[in-house]
């Protein structure tokens, strides 16, 4: 018969083999794994398996109710039994079997029984409850010794083995219970119920000292506890523990935070929560979770309140202060660049009369001045922007060539008065047709040989592109290399060159000038367009910059480039609109220079009056006027009876080259855009454009009663779908629009017939968000100024103007229509 470890009073083979067996093999010998070792490593090893399978028979049967509700508490019972068994397959004392004669006292498997007696007999717990649960570990045990050995030859072994030290673990609680002294029990019970006590003190403290607001609900939903801070927030209670010692009415609280104690998962969260407390309305930040419950007994939710009132505020005021820096800036790229702009506009406009050496020698000074300041201030002002808005990509298809040649023709110059020579090689096999953003692309280059000129006092830079050989399929990379023989790069810059205001020691910016930003924002372009930059010193001298960037194919084709003589313009008739003095003196004489017939008004109500006595071929805009904005003014051009008058060409003149500034003047009317400073060639290029008639493109224009002709639709908005998103969907943006449309004209129809002011702006807001995105510009114009302008309008004013836009729109549908025929949209 098999009783524990002892078969017939002689030795088991787990005693026999010892710690280390050996067995032999070809070749010498080779230590085995023993029994005992196999059985320590079964128990160790498998820790969690052993808890989560107690707590699967302590579930079903209904244990959990009367155990701990966390999870380490159930492990560290599993760790001290695994521990018993263990030293006890080890110890010889443990391998003799349950004698009826036999001392316990002194047996290590027993002494653990009748500690866990005490200390279970301590906390209530009845003997069969100790004992029934115990039999559960057992089980647990043995289930693990089935699955792991059940065809191994020493199965049984282990299996007996472990059933005899629960035996003796069993028979130390039995004795202790038998044993135990009525007065020495209530002695334990009352030394235990106080360290129980000190104890849960102890986390009542903290809970109550907790500085955020914490609410604790059963599983119904119903309030059971809250600290003091969430008592100071949402009650009248002050003193810690009110809640928790006292029935006080929170019915208000209950009925405030029931939307945030029904959630379904373990956790949610709601980010930006306004509730009412005693100091008026707050913001709070709420966590709702779950209790960490292993024995599913205690359940319930627990509400964490954070109060974000005043981060909110920050934010708040953070945003604001933007803001006001934006305007600022705004303002200070006006006020700056228009006088920076006046003296380049001066300088080049002097360098037209007859100057001696001498002369000519200041004058480039002055001009070389007058480009470093605006180089700086366009290097903070736009690094300004990126950091308000970010870059923003603008993808179209462009010829890399005539980039690079842009670029080079005003480095070069730059260039050779150092004497510096500046060379580039764009092999053959580069393609010339690529999409992308060539703005940012000819920012980065400009910037970068900018700087090789600039810190290149000799010698030569090489501009060269070559293309990164990649998978058929992948986008076209290109690297852009800039290798110069200036000063080099300073071991200090290491790691941090494309870091704003990065400039080495003071004596850089004291010889060379400039603010550190420029490889900053060169550095956000080419992250933002997926590319990558960097810079490496070369050996000798000089420094060698580079950056990659991935491109599309061009979706369209080369163009044909015709090649004719330059022809010389032919004098115009204009009106120029400026209110600074500077200005006005740069371009009035760069315009005389060209040979241009040119009146000056300095607002907007001399250049309307103007406008009505004489004929212009051009209309050259300042945005920033007193009074009258340039936006105003255009609009106000285009309202205009004499439809000769209304159509002239408008050209906007600003220093402020960015999106909105852009958006914003060819809503109101306008055909181009000049930015200042004023250059001769780029004015004799615009007013070239302008063609023998003074007229711009006539196709898409819009015929109203006075007869006055003005562009209804900009195609290249439309186009850029095409390209951008397919015919298909372009087709579909189309149809949407023909839809909405239809169901404009009905509801505005209504709205003006109810006289609901707010119904009529709502229909003309959406009207106008539809016009601009398929590009019929004067519709997306009319509708701005109907929404801006119904609430002070009277109705013999509205209903015309309400005629004058669903005339638009429908001359706008016809447009669009033949428009559509020519891309071959459906």
């Amino acid at each position: 018969m098999i009783d524990g470890l002892v078969v017939s009073g002689m030795k088991t083979p787990l005693e026999e083999t010892g710690e280390h067996g050996t067995r032999r093999q070809k070749g010498g010998v080779v230590r085995a794994k023993t029994p005992v070792r196999a059985y320590k490593e079964l128990i160790a090893s498998q820790e969690d398996w052993l808890v989560r399978r107690v707590l699967q028979y302590a579930k079903r049967y209904g244990y959990t109710r009367y155990s701990s509700t966390l999870l380490e508490a159930w492990r560290q019972s599993v760790v001290g039994l695994s521990a018993v068994l263990i030293q006890a397959a080890g110890d010889a004392v443990n391998h003799s079997g349950l004698n009826a004669d036999a001392d316990y006292t002194s047996d290590p498997v027993t002494a653990y029984g009748i500690e866990e007696a005490r200390k279970h007999r301590s906390r209530g717990v009845a003997l069969h409850q100790f004992l029934s649960l115990l039999k559960y570990y057992r089980q647990s045990y043995l289930d693990l010794i089935f699955k792991k050995f059940y065809k191994n030859s020493n199965f049984k072994l282990y299996y007996n083995f472990t059933i005899m030290v629960f035996d003796k673990i069993e028979l130390g609680c039995s004795a202790e219970w038998t044993n135990s002294n009525f007065f020495s029990e209530i002695f334990d019970l009352q030394q235990r119920n106080k360290a129980v006590t000190e104890q849960k003190l102890i986390y009542l403290t903290i809970f109550e000292s907790l500085k955020d607001p914490v609410i604790f609900a059963d599983t119904n939903g119903h309030i059971r506890n809250m600290n003091r801070s969430a008592c100071l927030y949402f009650t009248h209670y002050d003193t810690p523990g009110a809640i928790y010692y006292g029935q006080k009415e929170i019915d208000e609280v209950q009925q405030l935070f029931e939307p945030f104690l029904d959630i379904v998962a373990n956790e949610a969260d709601f980010p930006n929560c306004l509730l009412p407390t005693r100091t008026g309305q707050r913001r709070f930040h709420i966590k709702a979770r779950r209790m960490i419950d292993t024995s599913e007994r205690m359940a319930g939710v627990v509400l964490i309140c954070t109060d974000i009132t005043d981060y909110q505020q920050a934010l708040h005021d953070a945003a604001r202060a933007d803001r006001a820096k934006s305007a600022f800036l705004a303002t200070m790229s006006h006020e700056l660049r228009t006088p920076a702009a006046g003296i380049l506009g001066a300088s080049d406009l002097l360098g037209h009369t007859g100057l001696t050496p001498g002369q000519r020698r200041y004058l480039d000074l002055i001009d070389a001045s007058a480009s470093t300041l605006l180089g700086v201030l366009n290097e903070v002002l736009d690094y300004s922007k990126f950091e308000e808005a970010g870059v923003v990509a603008s993808m179209a298809d462009f010829d890399l060539c005539t980039v690079i040649d842009e670029v080079v023709k005003i480095m070069r110059y730059q260039a050779l008065r150092k004497g510096v020579v500046l060379n580039v090689g764009l092999p053959a096999s580069i393609p010339r047709r690529l999409r992308g953003d060539a703005d940012k692309v000819r920012h980065v280059l400009m910037n970068l040989i900018g700087n090789a000129v600039k810190f290149t006092e000799h010698g030569e830079i090489d501009l060269t592109v070559r293309r990164i050989r990649k998978q058929q399929s992948a986008p076209i990379t290109l690297e852009f290399s800039i290798v110069d023989t200036g000063i080099g790069i300073s071991p200090d810059l290491d790691g941090r060159l494309f870091e704003p205001f990065s400039q080495g020691d003071e004596t850089i910016s004291r010889r060379f000038g400039g603010t550190g930003l420029g490889l900053a924002i060169c550095k956000r372009i080419v992250d933002a367009l997926g590319g990558e930059i960097g810079a490496r010193r070369r050996e000798k001298s000089g420094s060698q910059f580079w950056f990659r960037l991935p491109f599309g194919a061009a979706k369209t084709g080369n163009p044909v480039r015709q090649v004719q003589a330059e022809m010389p313009v032919k004098p115009r008739s204009v009106l120029m609109v400026e209110d600074n003095e500077v200005n006005q003196i740069v371009g009035v004489g760069l315009l005389e220079h060209l040979g241009h017939n040119v009146r000056l008004a300095g607002d907007g109500q001399d250049a309307l009056t103007m406008m009505r006595e004489a004929d212009f071929d051009v209309v050259l805009l300042d945005l920033h006027l007193p009074g009258m904005d340039g936006y105003s003014i255009a609009r106000a051009i285009r309202m205009l009876d004499d439809p000769h008058k209304a159509r002239t060409p408008l050209i906007a003149l600003t220093a402020d080259g960015n999106a909105k500034a852009k958006t914003e003047s060819f809503a109101a009317g306008m055909d181009g855009f000049l930015m200042k400073p004023l250059r001769a060639e780029e004015l004799n290029r615009i007013l070239g454009n302008l063609g023998d008639c003074a007229n711009f493109p006539q196709s898409g224009t819009l015929s109203t009663a006075s007869g006055s002709s003005r562009k209804l639709l900009e195609p290249g908005i439309l186009n850029d779908h095409v390209l951008e998103l397919g015919e298909d969907m372009a087709a579909m943006i189309v149809a949407a629009f023909r839809t909405s449309a239809g169901e404009f004209e009905m509801e505005f129809r209504q709205a003006l017939q109810a006289g609901d002011i707010a119904r009529i702006v709502f229909n003309v807001h959406r009207l106008k968000g539809a016009a601009g995105n398929v590009g019929l510009v004067e519709l997306t114009r009319l509708s701005n100024d109907l929404e801006r302008d119904v609430p002070k309008m009277p109705a013999d004013v509205l209903e015309k103007r309400a005629d004058q836009l669903v005339h638009c729109l429908r001359e706008s549908l016809t447009a669009i229509d033949q428009h559509c025929q020519g891309l071959k949209l459906a």
